[in-house]
């Protein structure tokens, strides 16, 4: 493959983590705002992971024309794929901060959400005693308690 063929495939790197960019900066604002609307976040995550995809077989074609082209990453003889490999290089790092940034956000959502299902369970599911005199939780579902 020649030299065209690989800064072609670097530029479509390029371009997949911008938008992968864009999805992270759409899940940070979905993340951050005062109630997660899930259907949004979902699709949010749906298309992250089509475009890791794509990335993950766009980076598997960048590996084997460098490698029958015999020019490997930092590509130190092509100032033009030097350039945009370091691009490239730039960018994932910042991806990697942000997303762990989004991950953090989405544990203390999850945090929160799981307290609050703790705190609920507690005050609607009291615990009584049993036939056996062991205690058990009770689960109030509509007319049915259940012991």
């Amino acid at each position: 493959m020649t030299q065209q063929t690989q800064q072609e495939i670097l530029i479509e790197q390029l371009s997949q983590l911008e938008t992968l960019k864009e999805l992270l900066n759409i899940e940070y604002q979905l993340l951050i705002a005062g109630k997660v609307d899930l259907l949004r976040l979902n699709e949010v995550t749906e298309k992250k992971q089509y475009w890791l995809t794509a990335l993950r077989h766009s980076d598997e074609k960048r590996i084997t024309c460098s490698q029958q082209g015999n020019c490997l990453p930092p590509y130190q003889q092509d100032k033009t794929l030097a350039s945009i490999w370091q691009k490239i290089e730039l960018q994932i790092k910042h991806l990697y901060q942000h997303n762990s940034q989004n991950g953090l956000l989405l544990k203390q959502h999850m945090q929160i959400n799981q307290e609050q299902l703790t705190f609920l369970k507690k005050r609607h599911s009291p615990t009584l005693y049993g036939e056996h005199g062991q205690t058990e939780n009770v689960v109030a579902s509509g007319y049915r308690i259940k012991i």
